[in-house]
């Protein structure tokens, strides 16, 4: 059916159907790809921005970082409390960040509880929202949190609505596992992706048409030869197979290679600080920074000054290339570690940059007393967070130039 089809087309429109052809077909996979391509680095930011929104979110009530530890029953917080300190807390943080839900979760016996929530509409007087302690109807949701101890990121769509929800696993001083979970609507995704398609297929319609109207003309001038030789052998009865013209093939320019990570700068940095939730998100911006940074944490004052001076367990430490230090630590206080670090002739050159909740001018002033290089302030939005250390990241490893170790 093709081959008489085929047959019945001159030459040229037979140049011309081959050309829409191959446009059609790569049009339509270039769509699907970019489609695709689109799809998932919209999830893949959507889910970095979960994550960071469930660490920070884990700071409930605000100030309060061993909440989760003190929880012994459905009796632990009040009422009142709860709705006032969490919920109306969780309400507000989702409508500046534009989340539907910040909640947490803990695994009771056979239960999960609920151990803080968000209300549906963000609005606490309306008391929609789960209630502390509250079983929660779902626990399949938490196989992979619970079961398996890693962050699991899944759409869903159920009495809660629909969306996109990230669970960072957690475990309280007892040793009992929690969870922090952030979900956000998915609905502009679906807009997105709906524009995408058709501004691309607005544009392999352009490129059909034109490329159907260059293959017109250049099948012209191939096809005029062509069929000037077919009609002297009709005439003159001649029987020769046609010879086939083979297309002349030329080598693909060869691409460029991008530098091989290995020449970047390597820095060792050392970060002191006892919030695991802002030691997260501190390796999250230095990798999103692409470089090639080693990141030691140590959570106290005492095991910062047995890492810089080699000490039991840390002989074998590197000597950082940077200290970034919070001044609020146990055992030793981030001000003492500090005015040790200057006072060593050793390590006195290490450049220590104060990273830290306190905007406080007396704190300021004595840290620059103690000859700390720079004093940065935590930000609370995560999105700044993150740009404050790429920006001291960028600054002391791609500008200024550092003492060799």
């Amino acid at each position: 059916m093709l081959r008489k089809l085929m047959d019945r087309l001159s030459l040229r429109s037979q140049y011309a159907a081959a050309a829409a052809l191959m446009i059609t077909v790569v049009s339509a996979i270039l769509v699907t790809v970019s489609c695709r391509t689109m799809r998932r680095e919209l999830l893949a930011g959507i889910d970095r921005r979960l994550f960071m929104a469930a660490v920070l979110a884990g700071n409930v009530p605000p100030g309060n970082e061993k909440f989760f530890d003190g929880l012994d029953g459905p009796d632990s917080i009040s009422p009142e409390d709860y709705d006032r300190l969490i919920v109306a807390e969780n309400n507000r943080r989702c409508r500046e960040l534009g989340l539907q839900y910040l909640w947490s979760c803990m695994r009771v016996d056979d239960r999960i509880v609920f151990t803080t929530s968000t209300s549906p509409g963000h609005d606490v007087t309306r008391q929609d929202h789960a209630r502390f302690w509250e079983t929660h109807r779902d626990p399949s949701a938490f196989d992979a949190v619970f079961g398996q101890n890693r962050i699991s990121y899944s759409s869903f769509r159920n009495e809660w609505g629909h969306g996109r929800m990230v669970l960072v696993p957690r475990t309280d001083a007892r040793g009992r596992k929690y969870c922090l979970g952030a979900s956000v609507g998915v609905d502009f995704v679906v807009v997105l992706l709906r524009q995408h398609l058709r501004d691309s297929l607005l544009i392999a319609g352009a490129v059909l048409a034109a490329g159907v109207l260059l293959a017109v003309f250049v099948a012209a001038g191939l096809s005029r030869p062509v069929e000037e030789l077919s009609g002297m052998a009709a005439r003159y009865g001649l029987n020769r197979s046609r010879e086939r013209v083979q297309p002349s093939t030329s080598p693909c320019p060869g691409r460029k290679r991008r530098p091989d990570m290995k020449n970047a700068h390597v820095a060792d940095i050392l970060l002191v600080e006892d919030n695991a939730g802002d030691a997260d998100l501190v390796r999250i911006a230095l990798k999103e920074n692409k470089l090639c940074n080693t990141l030691h944490v140590v959570e106290d004052g005492v095991a910062a000054m047995a890492f810089l001076r080699k000490e039991p367990p840390y002989t074998k430490a590197p000597r950082p290339d940077m200290v970034l230090l919070d001044l609020n630590l146990p055992r030793k206080d981030g001000r003492e570690v500090l005015a040790e670090i200057k006072a060593d002739p050793d390590l006195k050159r290490i450049p220590v940059v104060v990273l830290t909740t306190s905007t406080q001018d007396e704190d300021i002033l004595r840290a620059y007393n103690l000859n700390a290089n720079c004093y940065v302030t935590k930000p609370v939005d995560f999105e700044q967070f993150e740009k404050v250390v790429q920006a001291i990241d960028s600054f002391w490893f791609g500008i200024v130039t550092l003492p060799a170790s």
